[in-house]
């Protein structure tokens, strides 16, 4: 009978000490809340924190080679449509002029009315139209000569924007374009090669060829 009783608390007795037994190494686990011994000094550790680094927005360019930086040439950075430059060596006809009131008025002296005449062989200084234009001659001792040299002319081109859509708004002539791009071939492989940003180099207007 006493036997009988022993098997039947031993069967009731194993679970629960089973299962105090696991519950008592839980606890007693490192880093764990309640952890740590006393009998063996150990002590909590709390796990480390993990530090995020937040990736950047944008990534830096890929650069391949040593990086130059464009040349940019000195000149006038053209953002509208070229304006004719008035010839000075021309003259238009006003209501009321005579070849003397004009070579008094641009040379400071009347005898040049027969330099006018020698530059404008048939015209008559009694019959002088309204309008119509005559040649100044140079003054006496100097030569024509070329013109003063202007500095060169640029356009940074526009998103969407072709040499043709270019020359149309600068030069009024859509046929420009072709002389456009000969005057910019160290850059453009083609017309249809122009793209956003690019410094165009801007030939002089035909009147100035």
């Amino acid at each position: 009978m006493n036997r009988l009783v022993l098997i039947i608390a031993l069967i009731v007795l194993l679970p629960v000490l089973l299962v105090a037994a696991h519950f008592g190494r839980k606890l007693a686990w490192p880093g764990e809340a309640g952890g740590g011994s006393a009998a063996d000094g150990t002590a909590a550790v709390d796990p480390p924190k993990r530090v995020v680094i937040p990736a950047p927005a944008v990534p830096p360019p890929r650069v391949d080679g040593a990086v130059l930086k464009p040349d940019v040439p000195d000149g006038t950075l053209v953002t509208e449509p070229l304006v004719e430059k008035p010839r000075t060596d021309r003259y238009r006809i006003r209501p009321g002029d005579t070849l003397f009131d004009i070579a008094v008025s641009r040379y400071g002296d009347s005898t040049y009315v027969q330099d006018i005449l020698r530059k404008n062989p048939g015209l008559r200084p009694e019959a002088l139209g309204v309008g119509d234009e005559i040649v100044l001659p140079p003054r006496r001792g100097e030569s024509p000569g070329q013109p003063a040299e202007e500095p060169p002319r640029f356009y940074v081109v526009r998103r969407g924007e072709t040499l043709i859509g270019i020359a149309r708004r600068l030069y009024g002539d859509s046929a420009m374009y072709v002389k456009i791009f000969e005057a910019n071939r160290d850059q453009l492989r083609s017309p249809e090669s122009v793209r956003e940003g690019i410094r165009l180099r801007l030939p002089p207007p035909p009147a100035y060829d």
